[in-house]
């Protein structure tokens, strides 16, 4: 009954995800006019032609790829790969396009192999020292259930952070300071 239940639930799922794709591309023509939609309309558009829909992130990763390759012991120097930058790409995707959006290749791109792992060091350390403390106040009982859910919290941010960090510049981008605070 269980394993039945399961691959009901799994297929419902698989079916409700297609029937919300099928009545999303259906609407496309009436999203677009709303202008917080445009971005994800197009991006709908972009997928259904076949085409890049990582808004040019993949042509940064190969630019900065290329840039370790030549430079992999200490890299290019901070704050440099937007030099990199053609300005095609630019025109195409906007000026204000500076860094790599992988927050693990940017760090290798400008500081190498020799100055990467000090930057993403104290992320590890950070997350791991996070992760023993919500074990820890999981196995005790009695304590506060604010820590707890604090914790949870903190690890919950600094998970997402990581993960983002691989399409998204985490630390470039003013908005995700937010998250560092609380």
């Amino acid at each position: 009954d269980k394993i039945l239940t399961v691959v009901l639930m799994i297929i419902g799922g698989i079916a409700a995800c297609v029937l919300g794709f099928a009545a999303i591309v259906a609407l496309l023509p009436w999203l677009k006019q709303f202008p917080p939609m445009v971005r994800y309309v197009m991006t709908i558009e972009q997928l259904l032609s076949g085409q890049d829909i990582t808004s040019g992130r993949l042509e940064l990763y190969a630019l900065a790829v290329d840039a370790f390759l030549d430079q992999p012991l200490f890299g290019m120097g901070w704050d440099q790969f937007h030099t990199l930058i053609p300005q095609t790409f630019l025109d195409l995707h906007g000026q204000d396009v500076e860094d790599v959006h992988c927050i693990y290749l940017q760090f290798f791109t400008e500081a190498g192999i020799v100055g990467a792992p000090f930057l993403i060091a104290p992320l590890v350390y950070l997350y791991s020292l996070t992760w023993a403390q919500l074990s820890r106040l999981r196995k005790r009982c009695g304590q506060p259930e604010t820590a707890r859910m604090l914790c949870t919290s903190a690890f919950l941010i600094q998970s997402f952070l990581l993960i983002l960090g691989l399409i998204d510049p985490t630390f470039q981008k003013n908005v995700f300071w937010c998250f560092y605070g609380i």
